[in-house]
């Protein structure tokens, strides 16, 4: 009878299982990053939208902000831990066009893109941090994980040019502190 036995595990073993570990948190970490920096649409496959679509306020909502898509996509990848469910992420640049005679250090702000019919295809919370200059411009960039949702379906439907952006702000936090709300 063995009361006690040997269990072998290498060190080399269990340093590459954590590696492996370390690597799958950290893609992780990339994507909670990119969804807590954007309150963002949702799509699914690989259709690039690029062209340049510009938006200036609503009638409900005046603003001198006017927003400018510069590029709308899906990209989807391979998900290592789920074969039957592939990655997708929502690739985006656009422009924020500053036409007030000071400084914009923070917005609060979405843009909605429909299409000719009024259906909402896309809806965005902006980037709040601005920091754009009187009369200047800033570009934005990036991504974010679109996995469970088909909106780019929607939009593979739709030529960019038939496709109408709205900008939808709420406040607006300018360079001398002063704070207006829509």
């Amino acid at each position: 009878m063995v009361l006690f036995s040997s269990i072998s595990i290498s060190a080399a073993d269990t340093k590459e299982r954590l590696d492996e570990i370390e690597s799958r948190l950290d893609a992780i970490e990339e994507k909670l990053d990119a969804f807590n920096l954007l309150n963002i649409f949702s799509q699914d496959n690989l259709n690039s939208i690029e062209g340049s679509n510009t938006t200036t306020s609503t009638e409900a909502n005046q603003t001198k902000l006017s927003l400018v898509l510069d590029h709308l996509s899906c990209k989807e990848t391979p998900n290592e831990l789920i074969p039957s469910m592939p990655e997708r992420d929502i690739l985006f640049e656009y422009t924020l066009i500053n036409n007030y005679e000071k400084q914009i250090k923070l917005i609060e702000a979405s843009g909605v893109i429909t299409d000719l019919l009024g259906s909402t295809l896309l809806k965005a919370g902006l980037f709040k941090e601005a920091y754009i200059e009187a009369g200047d411009q800033r570009s934005y960039k990036g991504s974010i994980d679109d996995s469970y949702s088909n909106n780019c379906r929607d939009i593979d439907q739709v030529k960019f040019e038939d496709m109408k952006i709205e900008l939808a702000v709420d406040q607006i936090a300018f360079g001398d502190n002063e704070v207006i709300n829509f």
